[in-house]
């Protein structure tokens, strides 16, 4: 199993994508790790909405490059607004119009390198969650998106 740490800064449509994502990689089998520990892959979503959120997302992409055998992938509007900065600096920059894709291009990327094996990424959607089924989970419902499920103490379909 392979390793996989999170960092989100900005809105809570970053919370909410960035959750998306490490359900995605958690059904793949990956195990998630704290941002300061050693991880197979680092992903940061990103935030730029003021020079402050700039600085911080720099400052998270330079802490996970310090592992040299990891797989640093930013993510977000920091990378949309500073991409020409950042091409030397990391190996996958993706951006908001390709964020829900991230786990495809990182699974692409990370068995082209010959970083991570195809065998790694098995997909299981029923691993649990101190034995509970994931889908048992709260989860968050983006309003942008929209839902049509019509539950009755919901507004969001109407």
């Amino acid at each position: 199993m392979y390793k996989v740490a999170y960092k989100n800064l900005g809105c809570r449509v970053n919370n909410f994508e960035l959750e998306k994502i490490k359900n995605d990689f958690y059904n793949h089998c990956a195990i998630e790790v704290d941002f300061d520990d050693i991880a197979d892959i680092y992903i940061i979503n990103t935030c730029s909405v003021t020079h402050i959120a700039d600085r911080k997302s720099r400052q998270m992409i330079n802490r996970a490059r310090e592992n040299k055998n990891a797989i640093v992938v930013a993510i977000g509007c920091f990378v949309d607004s500073n991409k020409n900065d950042l091409i030397h600096n990391i190996d996958l920059l993706i951006p908001n119009s390709l964020k829900n894709k991230t786990f495809d291009i990182i699974k692409t990327y990370a068995i082209n390198k010959n970083i991570l094996s195809e065998k790694e990424f098995i997909h299981d959607e029923n691993r649990t969650i101190n034995n509970k089924n994931i889908s048992n989970v709260r989860a968050f419902v983006k309003i942008e998106d929209g839902c049509n499920q019509f539950c009755s103490y919901c507004i969001i379909p109407y």
